[in-house]
């Protein structure tokens, strides 16, 4: 009962488009229908079943675990074991919350549905019963109008003399034409409604109908909600689960990508302490070797300077001696020339004495002279001699004071070596640690890379096979819905066939109904419009021969008794003058 019926929607229901042709299993809309939530819900329901299936047979689990290493300057690896995903969603289309959207929608659309044919069915009702009322209202205003209008036409029409006899009769005839035109259009009228009646009434079961069915179907979809909510439900704890693992997985590659980083920076730092080391290292190195070649150069420069005052004070001592020699034979030369003169200056003459001892005086002044020359040289010569001795004792002590600085460079560059060699072995240790590190790391790269590749190798033809998988798919549920269009048109036109053929029958059996129907309303109406005109023309022959004999009676009245001209022109004039009366009246 749609009285009965006080159900209420909630506040912001959805409104949608109701008047769509084309149906949702052949298209993506966003309203949705009965058989498509259907084949929604079937599709959950069977993926929830596999889904349960495994997880009956045995959980799935991702392991993620790590191994902790302890930190030291030696060689550092990262050992970790990944879980691999074996199951995917067996219904990435079709997702829950896209599920229950698309059965709150179809509610919506039902509870819509039904409101509209409540309110189509009240408003039917409502212009019913208007109709009703306005037939009845032109019903009753016929009957009360009618014998008026009669009455008032028979009163002019006996009122009027007998030049107004016919235009009686006619208008009779009119009135009684159209009472039975108006009776007619009532029946007809009558007639119509009774037919949209019984139209509004199979509407109204039809509607009835589907809204039974369509109850049916939503105390179906509401019997079948809990367990789609319940295997929801059950897929949200997995899926939660699976996040959890997820996050767990998150976090510990998180701290084997801290830990890798920490170590990193580790070993970056020491390759960076090394470094700075060597730089130390050689910086001292080569400080140390400026130093030895600076001191180098001065102990050389040094040992050239002493060789050159050794080899001025040989030549000054091989001059001195020289000198010494070349003074005893000038003084022997002197003691024999003294004695030759003596011996043999009788024997020569004047000249040549005065000659000689010219020459002897002069060779004698000049050998006086470079014997003072002599002296002076010697005694700058023993200055020199001196002074280059205090410079030679100089220089010996600056040689030993340069021999101990450099023993103690020396002994400082054997210090230095030795720090050298054992910098260049902890550089060596360091950079063949480093070296193993860097190709254990390349090698852990390199199948890395490998196993990536591999993996991508797999991953594009398993992209591959799963595209061509779903094209053949895509190609197989084409050509099956191409054959479920054409099975589902030939159906159709089956079913309008069959609407069609059975709708003729009806159509057929109704107008048989209709017009035997209509041939006895015309036969009845026949046979009640002869009785009338019967009665009618009996009445009118009775009136007739009243209104002749009324007549002869007057004619022979008048013929006796008045003169007939006389009353004639008096009738007429008085028929002319309720004539002009009844044209002055009109207006008013």
């Amino acid at each position: 009962n749609v009285e009965d019926d006080d159900f209420e929607l909630p506040e912001n229901w959805p409104e949608y488009d109701f008047h769509r042709k084309k149906s949702c299993v052949l298209s993506r809309i966003f309203s949705t229908c009965v058989t498509k939530a259907i084949n929604h819900l079937e599709l959950v329901q069977n993926a929830i079943e596999r889904k349960d299936a495994e997880t009956k047979k045995g959980t799935v689990k991702r392991e993620v675990s790590f191994n902790q290493m302890p930190s030291s300057t030696e060689q550092l690896e990262i050992v970790g074991r990944g879980g691999h995903i074996t199951d995917q969603h067996p219904h990435h289309d079709i997702l829950e919350d896209e599920i229950l959207d698309e059965v709150l929608l179809l509610l919506a659309r039902l509870d819509r549905e039904r409101l509209r044919l409540i309110n189509l069915c009240v408003h039917e009702q409502q212009s019913r019963e208007r109709l009703k009322e306005n037939i009845d209202h032109w019903r009753l205003k016929r009957l009360h109008d009618l014998p008026l209008a009669v009455q008032k036409g028979s009163k002019k029409s006996f009122s009027r003399c007998n030049s107004t006899r016919r235009l009686f009769f006619f208008s009779f005839f009119l009135e009684h034409d159209a009472c039975i035109t108006d009776i007619t259009e009532l029946q007809w009228h009558i007639a119509y409604n009774a037919r949209l009646a019984e139209k509004v009434f199979a509407k109204i079961d039809l509607s009835r109908t589907w809204h039974r069915q369509l109850e049916i179907e939503v105390n179906d979809i509401r019997q079948t909600i809990p367990l789609i909510t319940e295997k929801v439900q059950t897929e949200l704890t997995e899926i939660a689960k699976v996040d959890e693992a997820l996050k767990e997985t998150e976090h510990e590659l998180m701290l084997s990508r801290a830990k890798n980083a920490d170590t990193l920076d580790k070993c970056t730092r020491a390759n960076q302490r090394a470094g700075t080391e060597r730089d130390e290292i050689r910086g001292e190195i080569d400080k140390a070797l400026k130093g030895l070649q600076r001191i180098t150069t001065k102990l050389q420069a040094s040992i050239d300077q002493h060789k050159a005052y050794q080899k001025t004070i040989h030549d000054a001592k091989v001059t001195v001696k020289k000198n010494d020699r070349a003074y005893e034979e000038e003084v022997k030369k002197r003691d024999t020339a003294r004695a030759d003169i003596a011996s043999n200056k009788l024997k020569t003459t004047a000249h040549d004495l005065e000659a000689t001892f010219n020459h002897i005086t002069t060779q004698t002044n000049y050998m006086k002279k470079h014997i003072v020359e002599m002296d002076e040289s010697r005694a700058m010569m023993e200055t020199l001699t001196v002074k280059i001795r205090g410079e030679i004792q100089t220089a010996e002590a600056d040689l030993a004071h340069e021999n101990y600085n450099f023993g103690l460079v020396q002994a400082g560059e054997q210090e230095v070596v030795r720090v050298l060699q054992q910098c260049l072995q902890r550089q060596s240790t360091t950079d063949s640690l480093n070296k193993q590190l860097f190709q254990e790391r390349s090698n852990y790269l390199s199948d890395k890379k490998i196993c990536i590749e591999k993996a991508l190798l797999l991953n594009t033809q398993l992209a591959s096979t799963y595209r061509k998988t779903l094209y053949t798919y895509y190609e197989i549920k084409t050509r099956l819905m191409g054959k479920l269009e054409q099975r589902l048109d030939a159906v159709a036109r089956v079913k309008d066939t069959r609407q069609l053929i059975e709708l003729q029958a009806r159509l057929h059996d109704a107008l048989n109904f209709y017009f035997g129907i209509k041939n006895e309303y015309v036969e009845q109406r026949l046979d009640h419009l002869n009785r009338e005109s019967h009665q009618n023309g009996l009445q009118l022959s009775q009136v007739q021969e009243t209104i002749q004999s009324a007549v002869d009676h007057i004619t022979k009245f008048l013929v006796d008794q008045v003169d007939f001209e006389a009353v004639h022109r008096d009738a007429m004039l008085k028929v002319h003058r309720e004539e002009l009366q009844e044209q002055q009246k009109v207006p008013v």
